[in-house]
């Protein structure tokens, strides 16, 4: 979880498996920064889900 964590801002987290999962068309890895750098991440969510959200995606 983000050290920074609020609703909608900082919402991401990094997960370490105990297990190999197959990547699908909805489960792909992903390049991670180095330590000390930023990293920005955009789109992760669906209108249809919360149309009503006044955040911007």
């Amino acid at each position: 979880m983000h050290s920074f964590f609020k609703a909608h801002r900082y919402d991401v987290a990094v997960l370490t498996l105990s297990r190999r999962v197959p990547y699908q068309p909805h489960i792909q890895p992903i390049c991670l920064p180095d330590k000390g750098d930023y990293a920005v991440v955009a789109g992760w969510d669906h209108p249809l889900y919360r149309p009503n959200t006044p955040v911007m995606k």
